[in-house]
């Protein structure tokens, strides 16, 4: 049976995660208290918004993302 790439559920350990803030726009993203506010802390953030955020991190583009959980 063929297997769609959105089937497939990764386990916790391969969950991605921030890369190193090597720059001062990564340290005020990691040093940020993302948990007061609706997002809640990276570590609870889905995968996606993690690697989308990690993505935003390794370019030298501007780049912005807009995300909520809940529609308003």
């Amino acid at each position: 049976m063929h297997r769609s790439l959105f089937s497939i559920r990764a386990d916790a350990a391969s969950q991605p995660s921030l890369p190193a803030a090597n720059d001062e726009t990564s340290r005020l993203i990691l040093a940020f208290p993302w948990d007061t506010t609706s997002l809640g802390p990276i570590e609870d953030w889905p995968t996606v918004l993690k690697t989308t955020v990690a993505l935003i991190m390794a370019t030298p583009a501007p780049i912005v993302t807009l995300w909520a959980r809940m529609a308003t």
